[in-house]
């Protein structure tokens, strides 16, 4: 456990050096002086390690430059009513006072490690309720677009599955700043020949309000099915970035002729 509250500490304080040097070859204006309380500093301090989190998990940093990173930062200044100069006037301070910055390191990476805590929680619940519901479905069932991808598809391929008939559901909201063309969801067969079956359900509306989705497939009763795969928010060329909330996925098999006969 020691161990990992020292990585953790490590951690923050790479972020936070990296935010205050990036920040400094920032374009300066006049600075504001005003200190955030020990409170203000370490909530802010939070949200910056969960904006970090965002970027690394939804593997960002790899695909966007130092400039789309530093837009989530700029979106937890925006939060707490801050600017860049007031954090970076603020980070000097407590660095300046260890004892100050040492309990605020106690407190962020105590926050951090519930958030983490329940989360798993909450992920070891859902396995086991999408085990016993007959669900599918493997992946995480929560996403939210463009954090997890300007313009993810959220793609799936399960293997050996028997034939019969597939259902492909999902609560789906598309907000009306989404830029996916032809938005819809795809489900499909690929046989052991190669061939394949494919089948949507035409055009998800972009009105900002959540609702289930499905589409169904029956496999070809004269086909052997290689693999069961499908786009959760499939869309055509010309898509731009998306704007979306999906949650309770769910992949079922509906009925199998083999079980039946």
């Amino acid at each position: 456990m020691q161990q990992i509250i020292r990585k953790s500490k490590k951690n923050i304080c790479i972020l936070l050096i990296f935010i205050f040097l990036f920040s400094n070859c920032s374009q300066k204006t006049s600075i504001d002086k005003s200190i955030l309380s020990v409170d203000e500093f370490t909530q802010v301090l939070i949200d910056m390690h969960r904006a970090d989190g965002i970027i690394r998990t939804a593997d960002l940093d790899k695909k966007l430059d130092i400039q789309d990173s530093t837009s989530l930062y700029n979106y937890v200044y925006i939060k707490h009513k801050i600017n860049r100069y007031q954090f970076n006037a603020t980070l000097k301070y407590y660095t300046e006072n260890l004892d100050e910055y040492i309990k605020i390191y106690d407190i962020i990476i105590d926050s951090l490690t519930k958030e983490k805590t329940i989360a798993a929680r909450v992920e070891e619940t859902e396995k086991k309720e999408k085990k016993q519901a007959g669900n599918l479905w493997d992946q995480k069932m929560h996403w939210e677009l463009p954090a997890d991808g300007e313009s993810s598809v959220i793609p799936f391929t399960i293997n050996d599955l028997p034939t019969g008939t597939y259902m492909l559901s999902a609560k789906i909201t598309l907000y009306p700043d989404d830029l996916s063309v032809s938005q819809r969801m795809t489900i499909g067969v690929l046989y052991e020949d190669g061939t394949m079956d494919i089948n949507n359900n035409g055009i998800i509306p972009k009105n900002g309000q959540s609702g289930v989705v499905t589409v169904q497939i029956t496999t070809d009763s004269k086909k052997k099915p290689k693999s069961i795969l499908g786009r959760i928010l499939d869309h055509s060329e010309g898509t731009g970035k998306k704007h979306a909330s999906v949650s309770n996925i769910e992949l079922k098999l509906l009925k199998n002729p083999e079980i039946e006969d």
